[in-house]
């Protein structure tokens, strides 16, 4: 969650956030936020962090964001597929891909279940935030 007016984080972060505010664009901002704030919220060792941050422009075209640390090559990998596959698409077309895309893709006899259905929480926190872009 990024810090705002509801959840402000520490005044040093919150001074240091809006310092660097004028460098970028408004939505590359709202990522670097994000990306800040989960570096400093790591939890330790053996801990999965993963970023995933959404954008859609003023044409309605889906811009995907992720983020995963070296350890965790499984999520890199769901991270690059449902990139390659959603990044520039417009909005229904990012709302129209099935939940179950994974089982089209030959992944269900190669891929344990509780895999995928991490990979499925990933898609469907794409749905839900390019549905609710403000959210």
């Amino acid at each position: 969650m990024l810090p705002d007016a509801a959840s402000p984080g520490p005044a040093s972060l919150m001074m240091l956030l809006a310092w660097f505010g004028s460098l970028f664009t408004a939505p590359s901002f709202r990522t670097f936020c994000g990306l800040a704030c989960g570096f400093l919220a790591q939890a330790g060792r053996r801990t999965v962090c993963g970023m995933l941050a959404v954008e859609v422009d003023d044409g309605g075209t889906v811009h995907l964001f992720f983020d995963a640390p070296p350890e965790s090559p499984t999520t890199r990998g769901f991270a690059g597929i449902l990139h390659a596959g959603l990044d520039g698409l417009n909005a229904d077309e990012v709302l129209a891909t099935p939940g179950e895309f994974a089982g089209q893709l030959g992944l269900n006899d190669v891929v344990r279940p509780l895999r995928l259905r991490g990979m499925a929480a990933m898609l469907a926190r794409i749905k839900r935030q390019v549905r609710e872009p403000h959210r």
